[in-house]
C-alpha cells in the first residue's frame, strides 16, 4: 500500500520549484492524504535559503491532484 502514498514526484517538484530543482528530498511524513518533505538546494550566490519544508495534501478523494499548502 505504500505505493499509494502522496509523494513529491518530478512533475510536482517542477511545479513547486520553477527555477531550480532540489538536490535532495527528505520525507518527514507520508500518508495517503498528505506528505511533508524537506527540499535542500546547494547554496548559491543568488539564493539565501537552501532548505524548504513543503506540505502537500490531497485535493480530492481520488488523490489525482495536490495543493501546496505551505513552503517555508
Amino acid at each position: 500500500m505504500a505505493g499509494r502514498d502522496v509523494t513529491p514526484d518530478e512533475s510536482l517538484l517542477k511545479q513547486i520549484f520553477t527555477t531550480n530543482q532540489p538536490g535532495t528530498i527528505s520525507i518527514l511524513l507520508q500518508t495517503w492524504e498528505k506528505c511533508v518533505f524537506k527540499a535542500e538546494f546547494p547554496k548559491g550566490l543568488e539564493d539565501r535559503h537552501f532548505a524548504y519544508v513543503v506540505r502537500l495534501e490531497a485535493e480530492n478523494e481520488n488523490l489525482k491532484t495536490f495543493t501546496t499548502i505551505a513552503a517555508i
